[in-house]
């Protein structure tokens, strides 16, 4: 008999890959040997609620500890209005850049747009998006200020989760200076967000869904292409 494990671990889920096959000798010395077979284990770090309430416990691991009955209907919908809760209670927000992206308008005015991640969790991310006007008020120095800077969006990106929705909801941008205002050389956008998670909740057919406000700043980013 032999067999090989193969382990990835991408943010909060690992994947562990199982594989063997069979080999034997028969009486007149013949050798024989089994296609190979693989199995897979999934672990979320921090997801246990998740796990049982998906009634998903043959095939998760998560190292031991208790593990009420998804088979009842109460337990299993308890279990998913506290997991719902514990995912958007394990995000929180961040201000990392992100890309850049620089186009002209005209001889003097460019679109500045730039993406920024403002929230994260352990599987999953929040990206902003923001748009912008500069312009090139000082050719001979190069000097640039920002006319204008509005909120496009955001976007959910990452692994949710098995039977799991994750959302944002009424995100509006309030940017740091007033459009029209001069010798603006560093912008930046203040968001406020609804992050609302779902899970559809097999065993006992419900989904219990939790909402959860949130309020941020991107980076600063300056004028100058």
């Amino acid at each position: 008999n032999s067999s090989s494990e193969n382990v990835k671990t991408n943010g909060g889920v690992t994947v562990i890959e199982t594989c063997w096959y069979y080999s034997w000798t028969d009486a007149d010395g013949g050798v024989y040997v089994t296609n190979t077979q693989c199995s897979y284990k999934v672990l979320f770090s921090g997801f246990k609620d998740i796990a049982v309430a998906q009634n998903l416990e043959p095939f998760l691991d998560f190292g031991g500890g208790g593990n009420p009955n998804p088979a009842n209907p109460d337990n299993c919908k308890t279990a998913c209005e506290e997991a719902v809760e514990g995912i958007v209670n394990s995000s929180y927000t961040v201000s990392i850049p992100g890309t850049v992206n620089v186009t002209s308008i005209d001889g003097f005015k460019k679109n500045k747009n730039f993406r920024w991640k403002n929230h994260e969790s352990p599987t999953w991310d929040i990206y902003s998006s923001e748009q912008g006007v500069v312009k090139l008020i000082d050719v001979p120095n190069n000097i640039w200020q920002w006319e204008s800077l509005e909120h496009k969006g955001m976007t959910v990106t990452g692994i949710n989760g098995i039977g799991v929705d994750i959302s944002v909801k009424n995100d509006n941008g309030t940017p740091s200076f007033v459009a029209g205002n001069q010798n603006i050389y560093y912008a930046a956008m203040e968001v406020e967000y609804d992050i609302t998670v779902a899970i559809l909740c097999q065993c006992s057919g419900s989904t219990p869904s939790y909402t959860k406000h949130y309020k941020n700043n991107s980076p600063f980013y300056p004028a100058k292409p």
